[in-house]
């Protein structure tokens, strides 16, 4: 599965989920598990692969969220990627649901930082599924990444350099902010950290990445000694 909404803070990534029809489908709905690499990325998609929805009778709802013998499997995909990988998914946690709509700079911090953290285990994922892609999706996996190496090597360096917030990617124009944005060295130390990492992924299934912008090639080196100022070196 692949996130619907370019908006979403997992952008770019790939869903894999084990969907199993019981013998008395579709009165009953199907059990759903996610393959989460030990990641918890979603308050809907939990560590142990568990999806956690009304839709198939895992969490509480009204009778209008729950399975019934006249659903489908298109139905429960189009659940999964409307509601589950929506754009803030920190507000997907039932006691910060009622928050969504809320303009406090406290709400929307929390969200932001979330994202920050999801984007990350999103790329960690990523850099397992391109290694070890599940049986017979090898090929799909590559062919998948080849496409969308660029937007996602972009978004990372975009992120970087505070041109445009996780949950803005596609929104906001980079060009249409004097400033920065202010990231946390943090999200900043482990964006650079990531983006080595699927290099060195993508490069294994021989696809190509985009050059680092020179923010990001810089390497350490001892500090150079002050030169002399020449006006100083003219009239001594």
């Amino acid at each position: 599965m692949r996130p619907s909404l370019s908006r979403w803070c997992c952008h770019n990534g790939l869903f894999f989920l084990d969907i199993y029809l019981p013998p008395n489908y579709p009165n009953l709905p199907p059990q759903v598990h996610y393959h989460s690499h030990d990641n918890c990325l979603n308050p809907n998609l939990y560590a142990n692969g568990v999806v956690c929805l009304s839709w198939i009778n895992i969490w509480s709802g009204t009778k209008a969220e729950k399975w019934t013998n006249g659903s489908n499997i298109l139905q429960l995909l189009m659940s999964i990627q409307s509601l589950v990988l929506n754009s803030s998914p920190f507000f997907n946690e039932p006691i910060y649901k009622l928050w969504k709509d809320n303009k406090l700079s406290t709400w929307i911090k929390s969200s932001n930082h979330y994202n920050e953290d999801a984007f990350i285990l999103s790329c960690k994922n990523m850099k397992k599924v391109i290694n070890h892609p599940s049986q017979n999706f090898g090929e799909f996996v590559v062919e998948h990444f080849r496409q969308r190496v660029a937007p996602l090597i972009a978004a990372i360096d975009g992120y970087h350099q505070g041109l445009v917030s996780v949950d803005q990617l596609g929104m906001t124009s980079a060009s249409s902010s004097c400033h920065a944005l202010r990231i946390s060295s943090k999200f900043k130390s482990n964006l650079k950290r990531i983006r080595g990492h699927l290099e060195s992924a993508f490069a294994s299934r021989s696809i190509p990445v985009p050059s680092k912008p020179r923010a990001l090639s810089r390497v350490s080196s001892k500090p150079r000694a002050p030169s002399k100022d020449k006006s100083e070196k003219k009239y001594k």
